[in-house]
């Protein structure tokens, strides 16, 4: 979870490395919990490419969008919507 792992831990995550996961944490710890995975491209140095790459890896528990929550890479977000919808 994004509101809960240490830098050492989001190290791990593809794309992050030990400095990004450090920002991680430091706009957290500045800037209050995530409420989505696309607040991570509020984090210096966190763009487009590095989303990509980790979004799938990171979840945010209690935020404002469900998917956060689960493995759903948010690319996958509208035909999972789309899926949810039909049923």
């Amino acid at each position: 979870d994004l509101n809960t792992a240490s830098p050492h831990l989001l190290a791990y995550v593809a794309g992050v490395g030990p400095k990004l996961a450090k920002g991680i944490v430091e706009h957290r710890d500045k800037s209050g919990p995530f409420k989505t995975r696309r607040d991570l491209m509020q984090v210096k140095g966190f763009g487009k490419k590095t989303f990509e790459q980790a979004a799938g890896f990171l979840r945010v528990a209690a935020g404002s969008c469900e998917l956060d929550g689960t493995a759903v890479h948010p690319e996958s977000y509208p035909k999972v919507e789309a899926l949810l919808r039909k049923h």
